[in-house]
């Protein structure tokens, strides 16, 4: 994305929907995510819907879609199915930011806010839970 130009700022609002979006498909959908696909794409027909992240660069105005869910799975609200997802994120092609590069804390703290402002509609035990389930996700990302 560097060579074609552009700016780091992007990338990283890309990161950030892409966050967004992981944590939306496991703590709401209770998916896995296994091979879905993060595009670059145009603008819906209403370019005034709310909650439509605009970016403008080199490649014009677009917004990212998450497209390819015939291979996900229902994810265990558990270990199981935490390990389940962080399977499922090793296996997706290259589209997420990884570990130990400059976008992974980008996405990393997106994912987390996203998933306990998601958590935060269910019940105290199930807050609990999740919430620690979500955080799990990430450090066995981060360690595989």
């Amino acid at each position: 994305m560097e060579d074609i130009g552009i700016p780091t700022e992007d990338m990283q609002k890309y990161a950030r929907m892409m966050g967004e979006a992981l944590a939306t498909l496991h703590w709401l959908g209770e998916m896995d995510g296994n091979d879905i696909e993060f595009v670059l794409a145009p603008l819906p027909f209403d370019e005034q819907q709310p909650n439509t992240d605009i970016i403008t660069n080199v490649l014009g105005q677009h917004t990212m879609w998450m497209l390819d869910f015939d291979l996900c799975q229902p994810m265990p609200m558990c270990d199981d199915g935490v390990q389940q997802a962080v399977t499922a994120f090793w296996r997706n092609d290259p589209f997420y930011p990884r570990p130990q590069r400059e976008l992974w804390d980008v996405f990393r703290e997106q994912y987390l806010i996203s998933s306990e402002t998601i958590i935060s509609g269910y019940n105290q035990v199930d807050i609990d839970q999740r919430l620690s389930l979500a955080r799990r996700f990430i450090e066995l990302v981060e360690t595989n």
